[in-house]
Order: C-alpha cells, then structure tokens, then sequence
C-alpha cells in the first residue's frame, strides 16, 4: 500500500514537472465517528454505507472507506458536491434502522490550472455544523469528529 502511495505521488511530481500547475490529488473528507463519546468500532466502520440522492434516485457511494482502523475516508465527496450540485450524503447503518446526515457544500473556483474545490460553508452532521478535530492521528490531515 505504501508503495502505491509513494508511486503516485512521483508519479504527479513527474508528470507535473516544468509545468506552471501542479495537478493536485482529489480530496477526500476524514472522519472519526463517535456515539456516547466512544469511537465506533471498527467492525461497525467497516459496515457503513454512504448514499446520496441524484436526480431523484438513490445511489450508493461504494468509495467509502476505513483509512485506519477509526478513521473513515470518503474521496472525491468534493467533486460530487461541487460539480454535481449533491449536498446531502447519508451514512447509513446495516444493523440499525437509523442513518446519519452528513451536509458538505463545496463549490468550484476556476483557475489558470483548472477546478478548484473549496468548502463554501461548514460540514454539518445531523444539522449541527462540525467544529471538532482530531490531530492526534493524522497530523498532516483535517479529521472531522462526529458525535452522534
């Protein structure tokens, strides 16, 4: 696995070289999920699904994934939010009739280097705008916390 990551990031800086724009890697959202203060376990992270609605139909997103044993990882959420107009994901659990609400707003800036992707507004899970962090993991990376 750490190969591909190291292979794909020389990849970028060699196909980039020389160029004015750099070509950024897609963006994905961080999550810990936590319910009564405890993390969800990683059986139950395994088990989630990510569904949102497009053109009036319900779709599953299957790129949902455990990046580390807590943390959750949806990539590309940016571009589904900002160049298909789709705000509203929901996390949904096999073994519970509940789902989760989850609002990302990003909205796309043009540039002389192409689409850029930037957050409009707060993530919002279950209506109530996301200001948690957790550092302790993932230095290098934004992990939203939410608390059911």
């Amino acid at each position: 696995m750490k190969f591909f990551i190291v292979l794909s990031v020389l990849l970028t800086i060699f196909i980039s070289c020389g160029r004015k724009c750099y070509m950024a890697p897609p963006l994905e959202l961080r999550f810990l999920l936590k319910e009564k203060g405890q993390l969800l376990s990683s059986e139950a992270l395994n088990k989630l699904t990510l569904s949102y609605v497009e053109n009036g139909k319900r779709k599953e997103d299957p790129y949902i994934k455990q990046s580390s044993p807590s943390i959750m990882m949806i990539p590309g959420i940016n571009w589904l939010s900002g160049k298909n107009n789709i705000k509203t994901f929901y996390l949904e659990y096999p073994d519970s009739p509940n789902q989760d609400t989850l609002f990302v707003n990003y909205k796309i800036e043009k540039s002389e280097c192409g689409d850029v992707y930037t957050l409009a507004e707060p993530v919002r899970f279950n209506g109530k705008v996301v200001d948690k962090f957790d550092t302790t993991i993932l230095k290098s990376c934004r992990v939203y916390v939410f608390e059911k």
